[in-house]
């Protein structure tokens, strides 16, 4: 899901859009501002919200790492957090993406195997899942 409609789907849903603003109040109220970086995230998944909890997936690059020692702020809160560092190869050339590559065949076949491998970049980001207790948010 890109951006655009990432934004468009949380904007008419009035719901999750609250969700996610009182989110963002947790962070806010627990300082998470002033430890570095954390105002460089973005979310690219959830609100998901079951029975119990909230789900909320964040995606940072991987330069601009979060300070995690802030994630500790969350533990009186019973708000649990994972955090993965994670590649994606993304593919230089417009005609190639990293989920449908063609088939190399013929006689030129290693020509075209080193140009796709000088062609690929790997990109590492942070992601930061928080799995956050329904009770919290006023809400719900």
């Amino acid at each position: 899901m890109n951006k655009k409609s990432f934004l468009k789907k949380i904007i008419n849903n009035k719901l999750s859009l609250d969700v996610l603003m009182e989110f963002e109040n947790i962070l806010d109220e627990n300082h998470f501002y002033v430890f570095d970086n954390w105002i460089e995230g973005e979310i690219v998944s959830g609100p998901i919200i079951s029975k119990y909890h909230v789900n909320i997936l964040m995606r940072y690059p991987d330069d601009l790492k979060p300070d995690l020692s802030a994630l500790k702020r969350l533990d009186i809160f019973d708000i649990k957090y994972k955090v993965k560092r994670v590649g994606k190869i993304y593919y230089n050339d417009d005609n190639i993406n990293g989920d449908n590559i063609n088939p190399i065949t013929g006689s030129n076949a290693s020509n075209q195997l080193n140009n796709l491998e000088n062609n690929k970049t790997k990109v590492y980001f942070w992601l930061i899942e928080f799995v956050i207790p329904r009770r919290l948010f006023k809400i719900l």
